[in-house]
């Protein structure tokens, strides 16, 4: 249950944060009729308009579509064929107005509560994703680390459950540190680790390492459930084909943490995403 907690996704720069906030909750939020807000501060609309027909194209029509092929244009008949049907699905949509996307020239934390207040007020909605969290540009204090502890509480006042009791899914930036371990923790966030002391679910990912991958010298061990009652464990290696992508899970309230870590078959080009099973990545000392 999302309303009243706070979810967070860290990851390093560029391993795709954005596109996977909207890979984990646009879909779910498509299929059960609920409307979601993304408020965002380092991307424009027109990247989510994009992220939006990708999807569709992959997942709806089952059309190979990659965002490589709309940024070079000089469309073939077949692909505008795809293109007009991705349309005229998503138009039929934006009578439910599912999916708002807010973009900040400016981001500040009191603009998100503002924003958060209104929308779960006037509109009903449930669930709201702030990408990216970052100092506020009128922040009261140097100490960014500080300023972000900060408006952690106050996303946090205004979400909780005596309070609008709504669902906020916050991506952030993991520090440069991150990129040299094996074995993600809250202590790749850096002096700012406390932001997570209010979220009730904190989420961090990463892409394998060359040496990770089969026939690697330290590949992974991969395994999934499969068969009656799930009952038989079906062992499998990565491959870099399969656009692989590992999953910590370093805060959890309702569960376990840190034992086992999710891999998912993870292609940004489609946004095409599912997860396929489980590995256990061996802690850095």
């Amino acid at each position: 249950n999302i309303n009243g907690n706070i979810y967070g996704l860290g990851a390093g720069s560029g391993v795709g944060k954005s596109t996977m906030a909207f890979n984990y909750l646009v879909p779910s939020a498509i299929e059960k009729n609920q409307k979601i807000v993304f408020i965002i501060n380092e991307e424009d609309e027109r990247k989510m308009k994009k992220e939006l027909l990708i999807w569709v194209a992959n997942n709806i029509f089952k059309k190979e579509l990659h965002k490589r092929t709309l940024r070079d244009g000089n469309f073939t008949e077949e692909t505008f064929d795809i293109l007009r049907k991705c349309a005229e699905w998503i138009e039929k949509k934006k009578e439910d107005r599912i999916l708002t996307v807010i973009p900040l020239e400016h981001y500040s934390v009191n603009t998100v509560v503002k924003i958060i207040k209104k929308y779960s007020s006037a509109f009903g909605v449930k669930i709201f994703v702030l990408d990216t969290l970052k100092e506020s540009c009128d922040a009261s204090t140097d100490e960014i680390y500080k300023s972000m502890m900060r408006d952690m509480v106050t996303l946090y006042d205004v979400i909780k459950p005596s309070a609008k009791n709504v669902g906020l899914f916050v991506t952030y930036q993991l520090g440069k540190g991150s990129l040299k371990m094996r074995y993600l923790t809250n202590n790749e966030i850096g002096q700012a680790k406390s932001i997570i002391d209010v979220m009730s679910v904190n989420f961090m990912m990463r892409r394998p390492y060359e040496d990770e991958y089969e026939g690697g010298s330290k590949e992974l061990d991969c395994y999934r459930f499969e068969g009656k009652n799930g009952k038989s464990k079906i062992t499998f290696k990565l491959k870099k084909e399969e656009n692989p992508m590992i999953t910590f899970i370093t805060k959890n309230r309702f569960g376990e943490t840190g034992r086992h870590q999710i891999i998912s078959e993870c292609n940004l080009s489609t946004n095409v995403y599912h997860d396929v099973g489980y590995c256990v990545v061996p802690q850095d000392f």
